[in-house]
């Protein structure tokens, strides 16, 4: 990620995420919460890769955890939401053609179970250990 990529406009965001989520060399990965996220609300990886694709950020970037990279909001309908808006909250990394997935939700949404949907991080020591369910991502083509 270059300095550049790392201060995005929401205009210059919605176009990068979409570039990297239609690339041949996309690596995707997501957190744990994300996946829980996704199985509450019945919406399936081809409904996040559709908002990924087609979806615009409308709302600022937050500061990603890690330093130099931030955190985007991109959202839209998908074929399997009805008409409510999805979105997806992700931290983008245009050179390694990377797209890490911190949660998902429904855009009308109020308030969350995890706090502060862009605020706060939800990595944790105890992520880092191997478990049963990483086994089943990677044979899914998942990574943590």
């Amino acid at each position: 990620m270059t300095a550049s990529d790392s201060n995005w406009t929401k205009a210059k965001a919605t176009d990068g995420i979409r570039e990297i989520a239609r690339s041949a060399r996309l690596t995707i990965s997501y957190k744990r919460h994300a996946i829980n996220q996704m199985a509450e609300r019945d919406l399936i990886i081809s409904d996040v890769l559709y908002v990924l694709k087609n979806g615009f950020v409308h709302i600022e970037p937050e500061p990603s955890t890690r330093s130099g990279y931030n955190k985007y909001g991109m959202e839209c309908t998908c074929p399997n939401s009805g008409s409510r808006a999805v979105r997806v909250i992700v931290i983008p990394d245009r050179k390694a053609c990377f797209l890490k997935i911190i949660t998902v939700m429904w855009v009308d949404e109020v308030a969350t179970r995890a706090g502060n949907i862009i605020g706060e991080s939800d990595e944790h020591p105890s992520l880092h250990r191997k478990r049963p369910s990483e086994r089943l991502h990677r044979r899914a083509g998942l990574r943590h």
